[in-house]
């Protein structure tokens, strides 16, 4: 039996191109790999820059090659197999194969799918070892480390680039829409610079409610939005929604009244209209543009990323000999 993925990232890969790959339904796409006679497990791990799909069975390049071409991701597609495969896996949930290396957030998205993925029957004896031993690497590398330290995530990173644009955040006012676990960081980051307001709107209130507690903000009903673009200096947006929920009409129609606006996307799939960036006066950014903070975050870790390196060619040994005994 072999071992192989399919993963499209930040590395090679636009948000456009991962978002046209977003999937939904679960089961559907579990049922439709193991439905084929060569595949007997998957799993898979979606983010909002990371693409992957994680199969056991014979001939595994051939059918990876034809799934990224099935998908039309054939050009940004790297197909890996066997210990590069498991290697890539356990880099992952180290946080080293992250747009911010040593966040904490990918651990957890390692998990969830995964057990996502064993509860729809995706996973067997050997993708339960290999994901397990993931996650204990994960879980290892910053226990060990301090690759974590200060950790950084997308949220913050927003954050960052929105100082990088402005020159500070010193006396403005800062609307995050999405309050769920990617808008909780960009609060959090938010929260320990001198803003005037930092605004808070989430489709269930309570949850807006919930977290303007936590971090002195203020929560505003959803269907508000418009009323809030008017007076905010910048727009942080990191919804789970499955289309925008900011469009150009409702932006051109604010703009009549204001100046200059900043709006930051996050989200995947985008929460913003792409034409939005077209409107006099805005400036809109997406995962793509956090690509500078990104790469002086790995320059300030690169000395914990070759400790976190160590630890996993150790433990990659360790599940070769797991997987021997398998057999």
């Amino acid at each position: 039996m072999e071992i192989g993925c399919i993963t499209v990232s930040h590395k090679k890969a636009p948000v456009e191109r991962i978002e046209k790959i977003w999937i939904r339904d679960y089961s559907s796409l579990i049922k439709k790999i193991l439905s084929h006679p060569s595949i007997s497990e998957c799993s898979f791990i979606l983010t909002c820059n990371r693409f992957e799909i994680y199969v056991v069975g014979e001939n595994v390049h051939n059918y990876l090659t034809n799934l990224s071409e099935e998908f039309g991701v054939e050009d940004i597609a790297d197909i890996l197999t066997d210990d590069t495969c498991m290697e890539h896996l356990l880099r992952v949930a180290a946080g080293l194969e992250s747009m911010m290396v040593g966040e904490d957030q990918i651990l957890g998205q390692v998990r969830y799918y995964y057990n996502l993925c064993k509860q729809y029957g995706g996973t067997g004896k050997i993708l339960d070892k290999i994901f397990s031993k993931a996650i204990h690497v994960g879980r290892k590398v910053r226990r060990e480390t301090e690759i974590s330290k200060g950790s950084i995530s997308i949220g913050s990173a927003a954050v960052e680039l929105a100082e990088k644009v402005l020159g500070n955040l010193d006396g403005k006012k800062v609307l995050l829409i999405g309050a769920g676990e990617m808008g909780e960081l960009v609060a959090k980051s938010i929260a320990n610079r001198n803003v005037e307001a930092i605004l808070i709107a989430n489709r269930t209130y309570s949850r807006a409610e919930e977290l303007a507690k936590k971090i002195g903000g203020i929560a505003v009903r959803f269907d508000k939005l418009e009323d809030c673009l008017k007076e905010c200096d910048v727009v942080i947006s990191a919804t789970s929604a499955p289309h925008p929920v900011i469009t150009k009409k409702t932006v051109e129609k604010v703009m009549r009244n204001r100046g200059n606006l900043i709006i930051i996307d996050i989200a995947l799939p985008r929460d913003v209209e792409e034409s939005v960036k077209e409107i006099k006066s805005v400036k809109l950014f997406t995962i793509d543009d956090l690509r500078e903070v990104s790469e002086e975050n790995l320059r300030r870790r690169l000395k914990e990323a070759k400790k976190a390196e160590k630890i996993i060619k150790e433990e990659l040994e360790h599940l070769k000999s797991m997987l021997k005994d398998l057999k």
